[in-house]
């Protein structure tokens, strides 16, 4: 296929402006023979011998990038296939992203990761005994997409993709083979995180990048939420309960909910128990914040928990704005690298072996989420802990089995 011309588009998700570089600008192409196409509209007349058309409106997923990269992926269906193999390549890929429920507020890498979240859980709930081919053709257009360097489509998902026999009677089995650097963590690697967490907790004071990045990479561990929800996280929302009799703090967070369609941000929460060291961790925080910004005219509901200790953590076109201090996305996304690097170079001075996985707040979302099928905790309630909708998404943790974890830490040892 012939190299995209780059347009360079600002989109606004109605939280943060960015720049999107267009992969599809065409507005006719060839197909396989001399007819020429027009794709200047969603509605592309692709039929050769009788009407065939590709109608983009039935796609119910609104994100810009997406729709970009799939129409860039079936130019080149339309291009050199026939116009049924193309209709049926587009009806499974119409069918996979009407099942999508957080795609429209991503954008770069964290839709990236949210995609290959949602086409793994999409092959987990649509094994079948006999006749997979969707989940196939799926899985073709996915490395297709790694292949042609969409940023969409990931290298080492489309790798893992490859590995898994369709048509098999083991459904959701295969699908959960090992991805480097996206795989949950084991017992062995959550507790070698935690324990350097704790060596070097100390050595960070509130107001510091890394205190906050400390923080927050326990609150992933700890309630397994999603990067926005600990965006959205206001100084009220910490909540600390003392015991008149025995004195004793205990400390709960206001979660609010995310990307809830037809809902407004912070208009729905849940009361999460959090332990009394890192309620600590956040009371630090909470009244950092307040002391230094409620002086300058904030109201304590527009204080975030957690706040940029400069500039370029947060977004500076949102400064006049509401919530004007919040963290930015690509901030979250990349706390633990930032963190993890310091923490390291402690470890390296105290002869001490340093911690060498990628570990991102999604893979510490879904190490929370086996670690609690593993114990046995309820599908319904570990789906209100997750912050989910419909089962759909909780249930691949079950669908393997609740002992899965179990099961693999002690394939984990015996290597060891």
């Amino acid at each position: 296929m012939d190299e995209p011309k780059v347009h360079n588009q600002t989109i606004d998700d109605g939280d943060e402006r960015y720049s999107y570089s267009p992969f599809f600008t065409e507005t006719s192409i060839p197909n396989r023979g001399t007819r020429i196409i027009d794709v200047s509209t969603n509605q592309w007349d692709i039929g050769e011998t009788c009407a065939l058309s590709l109608n983009f409106d039935l796609i119910q997923c609104n994100n810009p990038e997406v729709l970009d990269q799939v129409k860039y992926l079936m130019a080149h269906y339309v291009k050199s296939k026939s116009p049924d193999h193309a209709l049926a390549i587009f009806g499974n890929i119409k069918a996979f992203l009407n099942s999508c429920d957080h795609l429209d507020g991503e954008t770069g890498d964290d839709l990236a990761e949210s995609f290959a979240d949602e086409l793994l859980n999409y092959f987990v709930a649509n094994r079948k005994a006999s006749n997979e081919r969707g989940l196939s053709d799926l899985r073709l257009i996915y490395r297709l997409g790694a292949r042609m360097g969409l940023p969409l489509f990931l290298k080492n998902v489309a790798n893992a993709l490859r590995k898994i026999k369709l048509k098999g009677h083991d459904k959701g089995l295969d699908v959960r083979v090992h991805i480097e650097g996206r795989s949950p963590l084991n017992s062995i690697q959550l507790e070698s995180l935690k324990n350097i967490l704790k060596r070097h907790q100390d050595k960070f004071a509130v107001g510091e990048a890394n205190f906050w990045r400390l923080a927050a990479t326990w609150v992933f561990i700890v309630l397994g939420i999603r990067p926005v929800q600990l965006r959205m996280l206001m100084v009220t929302d910490l909540v600390m309960n003392t015991d008149k009799e025995t004195g004793k703090v205990t400390y709960l967070l206001l979660v609010p909910s995310a990307k809830k369609r037809l809902e407004k941000p912070r208009s729905r929460f849940k009361r999460r128990p959090i332990p009394a060291f890192l309620g600590e961790l956040l009371r630090q925080m909470k009244e950092r914040n307040i002391k230094r910004y409620v002086s300058q005219g904030y109201d304590e509901s527009m204080v975030p928990l957690f706040i940029a200790s400069n500039g370029s953590e947060c977004d500076r076109k949102k400064r006049a704005r509401p919530f004007a201090l919040i963290l930015d996305r690509t901030a979250v996304t990349y706390a633990f690298r930032d963190l993890i690097s310091v923490l390291n170079k402690y470890q390296r001075a105290a002869g001490h072996k340093t911690f060498d996985l990628h570990v991102t707040p999604r893979r510490l979302r879904k190490t929370f989420a086996t670690q609690a099928a593993a114990m046995g905790i309820e599908a319904m309630l570990l789906m209100e802990l997750l912050d989910h909708e419909d089962m759909q998404h909780v249930m691949i943790y079950y669908q393997l089995g609740a002992n899965f974890a179990v099961k693999l830490n002690r394939v984990y040892r015996e290597g060891l």
